[in-house]
């Protein structure tokens, strides 16, 4: 049987020691590589951002005033908007063409032309909604 040489053995480099201790006192250690262990812990991934609240649609859409050349819309607030997109079309039910506005109000005048037919909706927003 070989003498076990108990005399520490220098070692360059990230090392990670390994003692084990076997039946009869007999103890063997070893070293491996721990790069891991040198290289710092990745930053913590942010915790995700809760859903953006929904926001109810407005009620109440109306006609509020008319004139000559102009058309004013009015509808109630809603709880947590900051502001609201208004779309004016002069087509029923078709907004792919439209005016539209962003007010931070419950009422907004649109310019018209006189004898113009008008369709409204109204959108209720909020930052980061």
């Amino acid at each position: 049987m070989m003498p076990i040489d108990r005399k520490p053995t220098a070692f360059r480099g990230p090392a990670l020691l390994l003692t084990l201790t076997l039946a009869g006192g007999l103890a063997l250690s070893g070293c491996s590589d721990d790069s891991a262990l040198n290289t710092p812990a990745p930053a913590p991934t942010p915790a995700p951002r809760p859903p953006a609240p929904t926001l109810a649609a407005p009620a109440g859409l109306m006609v509020a005033d008319t004139g000559a050349n102009f058309i004013e819309f009015r509808w109630q607030p809603v709880e947590g908007a900051s502001g609201y997109e208004i779309h004016l079309s002069f087509t029923a039910g078709d907004f792919s063409t439209v005016s539209a506005a962003n007010v931070t109000g419950t009422m907004h005048r649109f310019p018209v032309e006189p004898e113009t037919t008008a369709y409204a909706r109204v959108r209720a927003t909020a930052t980061g909604v």
